[in-house]
């Protein structure tokens, strides 16, 4: 019963998210414009999580089973721009010292509200519980950069930005006087969106030797990620009249290409990607609010006939000989984190092959390009969807059932 409940639970904040009404915040404005990621910091609000509250809401008792955590929620610098992010960082109550970092990622989200520091995540028990740091960012255009555009799908982006949250984190901590070991160590988790951040950040990490020097990276546990974007769209474009089980994201996913590339941008906007139909019928004004989270978001578009690939997209997008079609899959290889590199740091995939929303032929494409390699693990489930999968993985993690070394 404990482990059907705990699975429940995590259904419901892991897809769809808790929002904390104590912890509404506002951007700050400071003189931050000569500092470099990593450098500088606003604190802008601090909590306890108490290690009870997250075993009730992840396992269904309140079980004493951790230690209750320190939430400090902060503003951070990130890239070349020094654009102002939001997120936060965690540590057992009273510690001095600890040897162990939690680094997650979250799920795909477009409500501003459903991001480490304004909810709780599955993350957090798991650092409760083995007494380790716990460190997340929100993604841009989340928490405090609400007003900013959202990347949607850049994990390539998102992953450099919470290597920067990570860079802050640690000077937080330092300053606040707690210590890390010197051979402390970090696992790097996320599912969903999330997964594929966390590959992206392990790419980003065996790229430069140096962020490993800051990072310590062990090992990343990516769960049901869009890490090929490319056979992701193929996927679905293979059958372009077949309902989709979450039509939001290929809503965002041109979203994604128009806000990643200005050049491309110029050539193509909205309106030529996307059918006259949706373009015209509000929900692209109603994602934009970010008062919806993403399931709200695809009941819309499904009751107002937007549940096929077909209805989302212009013809020209489907038209695999287009000049359109063409440029779009280009704009796609950026994001593709299959190729140009191979993991020297264990990595651990966990996916469904009854996958519909982040179908089995993203990880199908991690295999292919990454043959024989003796760091990475894959752990396939036969018959769950992406929820169901997302819970497992969690459960997995928070049991103790996936190795970490």
């Amino acid at each position: 019963m404990k482990k059907t409940l705990f699975v429940l639970t995590i259904a419901a904040f892991c897809i769809i998210g808790c929002q904390r009404e104590s912890c509404i915040m506002e951007p700050i404005e400071t003189d931050s414009q000569f500092a470099e990621p990593g450098e500088w910091y606003e604190i802008v609000n601090t909590d306890t999580l108490s290690n009870t509250f997250l075993t009730e809401t992840y396992i269904g008792n309140k079980l004493h089973l951790g230690y209750d955590m320190v939430r400090i929620s902060f503003l951070y610098l990130s890239g070349p721009d020094s654009i102002q992010l939001s997120g936060c960082v965690c540590w057992p109550l009273k510690a001095d010292t600890c040897s162990e970092i939690w680094l997650e990622n979250h799920h795909f989200t477009v409500r501003w509200d459903q991001c480490p520091t304004q909810s709780v995540m599955p993350g957090m028990l798991q650092a409760s519980l083995r007494r380790a740091v716990y460190i997340s960012a929100d993604y841009q255009g989340l928490g405090l950069s609400k007003g900013m555009n959202q990347p949607y799908l850049n994990t390539p982006l998102i992953a450099r930005q919470c290597i920067d949250c990570l860079k802050t984190a640690k000077k937080v901590l330092k300053d606040m006087g707690l210590i890390l070991d010197k051979d402390f160590h970090t696992y790097n988790i996320g599912y969903s969106l999330g997964g594929a951040v966390s590959l992206g950040i392990a790419k980003e990490i065996e790229s430069d030797t140096r962020l490993q020097d800051i990072v310590h990276l062990k090992k990343s546990f990516c769960g049901g990620g869009p890490y090929d974007q490319i056979a992701l769209f193929h996927k679905y474009l293979s059958d372009p009249d077949e309902p989709l089980e979450y039509p939001i994201e290929f809503l965002c996913g041109i979203y994604t290409i128009l806000q990643s590339n200005k050049l491309f941008a110029e050539v193509f906007n909205e309106q030529d990607l996307l059918s006259d139909n949706l373009y015209h019928s509000g929900i692209i004004q109603l994602l934009e609010t970010k008062e919806y989270t993403a399931p709200q978001l695809c009941r819309i578009m499904q009751e107002k006939g937007f549940a096929t690939l077909s209805s989302i997209i212009s013809p020209d997008m489907i038209d695999t000989g287009s000049t359109m079609h063409k440029a779009f899959l280009r704009e796609l290889e950026q994001f593709d984190l299959t190729t140009g590199w191979s993991p020297r740091i264990p990595v651990l995939f966990y996916h469904s092959r009854s996958d519909m929303t982040v179908p089995s032929e993203c990880l199908e494409s991690v295999i292919t390009h990454m043959p024989d390699n003796p760091c990475i693990e894959f752990m396939f489930v036969d018959s769950s969807d992406h929820y169901q999968t997302g819970n497992l993985f969690y459960t997995n993690l928070v049991y103790g059932l996936f190795k970490l070394d």
